[in-house]
């Protein structure tokens, strides 16, 4: 029998600079074995002389535990692939969401709304913010032309490092 699992297999993050969304073989292998679960927690408990007894509770509280499973228990793979540009937007509503928790809200969604205007000025700030870092990393090594860089293809490219997160 299996068992499915999520994961993204690392470069993740958003609104960061290319050292932490670049992933060598062994980073990627590592992030796809790595992963979260939800464990309930139980504040609801009887002492009865040196035992705990966990009671029945209404509202269960849950903690995240985060684990790597070894390579030899992957047996298969289901490789999901979506439309980029839906990633695309789906990344900027999942943003949206995060700054909805955050105490930057009225500002962030002040910039950037949920709108075609909202979405182009997240990408082109996105752009804009790692500019000078994206010129100092050696692209070669993620390119499969030796005769050109990668960089090379970025120009022009609105968002382009979301969609080198997503290859």
């Amino acid at each position: 029998s299996y068992i499915f699992t999520k994961t993204h297999c690392g470069s993740r993050c958003a609104d960061c600079p290319p050292k932490r969304y670049l992933e060598t073989w062994q980073s990627f292998l590592k992030e796809c074995l790595s992963g979260s679960r939800s464990i309930p927690v139980s504040d609801n408990t009887q002492q009865s002389s040196s035992i705990v007894t966990p009671q029945p509770s209404i509202q269960t509280k849950h903690k995240k535990a985060f684990t790597t499973y070894h390579p030899s228990l992957v047996k298969k793979a289901v490789h999901l692939l979506r439309n980029p540009f839906d990633n695309l937007v789906s990344r900027f509503h999942h943003e949206l969401k995060e700054h909805a928790k955050r105490s930057d809200t009225a500002q962030w969604m002040k910039r950037y709304p949920n709108s075609i205007k909202g979405f182009k000025t997240w990408c082109a700030d996105q752009d804009a913010r790692y500019h000078r870092e994206e010129r100092s990393v050696d692209w070669t090594t993620w390119s499969h032309d030796d005769n050109n860089n990668l960089l090379n293809y970025f120009e022009g490219v609105a968002c382009h490092a979301e969609f080198f997160r997503y290859a």
